[in-house]
């Protein structure tokens, strides 16, 4: 069984390194709109008060909420702008173990993942703007409610889930069915457009009916009440994928107070006296710099 799985593994890989190249080069003919190329040549300016390091799903928007104001942001992303595959849903498997993965192999306790070979597997990270957001499973999924609640009885106020909310809303369009009973948890015009999985409606709905007739509830993701089977919400909009650095960085790069550039690999946070970070230190292009 393993040598069967080997197998498949080697073809895939050997269908990646042959056959993602002249993918891309196909896409880039064929798509009304590839993936924005952010800047991997101009060097930005030595000083700025914001400085994000990792243009991925949390930096992107991090980002793009400082560019907001008048503070001066600087990005620096160790991957490369996102290839064109990245923007096709159904092309996502081209992108696990690729360049744009760092696809990180998990050392585990021999006991643990016992049906994966050496009982180890790996760890698919985005190493492209938009980080995973750029090539995970586009499966839209809130936390429960009960987490946010309990970090806020723990000491943190404003981390409740009706505080954390409006955040969730304000962040994405939903395009799909509006069931009157959870319309008041779904955001409808920010940037990241959500779709109901485009899944054979016939198949799924016997999969719901089995659930109800063993005494399962069928729920919504975005709802707070979350046991239960549910019809997945993805992170598409018009067959596209609607990553971070597509969605919130991409609208606004012109802007001149936010500067991104890609290639670039931080090496080390500089520490102040006071125990702040006050700057970084970045290889790019051959070349150390160091940004305060």
């Amino acid at each position: 069984m393993l040598q069967i799985f080997d197998f498949f593994d080697s073809l895939l890989a050997w269908f990646r390194g042959a056959a993602v190249p002249l993918v891309r080069l196909i896409l880039l003919q064929v798509l009304a709109d590839s993936p924005f190329k952010f800047n991997n040549h101009k060097l930005p300016d030595l000083q700025y008060d914001f400085v994000i390091v990792g243009g991925g799903t949390a930096g992107s928007i991090m980002a793009a909420r400082l560019a907001e104001t008048h503070a001066r942001v600087l990005v620096l992303e160790a991957g490369s702008s996102a290839p064109p595959e990245t923007s096709v849903p159904g092309l996502m498997p081209l992108t696990l173990g690729s360049d744009v993965d760092y696809h990180i192999k998990l050392n585990t306790p021999g006991h643990l993942q016992q049906a994966f070979q050496d009982s180890s597997s790996f760890l698919n990270i985005g190493r492209t703007m938009g980080g995973g957001s750029s090539i995970n499973g586009l499966v839209y999924c809130r936390g429960h409610k009960l987490d946010y609640d309990n970090w806020a009885l723990q000491g943190n106020p404003g981390w409740d889930y009706d505080s954390v909310l409006p955040y969730f809303k304000k962040s994405v369009n939903y395009r799909g069915i509006v069931n009157p009973n959870t319309e008041r948890y779904h955001g409808f015009r920010g940037p990241v457009s959500l779709e109901a999985a485009a899944f054979n409606s016939t198949t799924a709905e016997a999969y719901f009916k089995a659930a109800r007739e063993l005494g399962y509830d069928v729920v919504e993701e975005i709802a707070p009440r979350r046991s239960g089977f549910v019809l997945q919400i993805n992170t598409i909009g018009n067959g596209v994928r609607q990553s971070t650095s597509e969605t919130f960085l991409r609208p606004i790069i012109n802007k001149n107070n936010l500067f991104v550039l890609t290639g670039a690999t931080v090496t080390k946070i500089i520490i102040d006296s006071r125990n702040r970070a006050v700057g970084v230190e970045y290889f790019f292009r051959g070349k150390v710099t160091i940004h305060y």
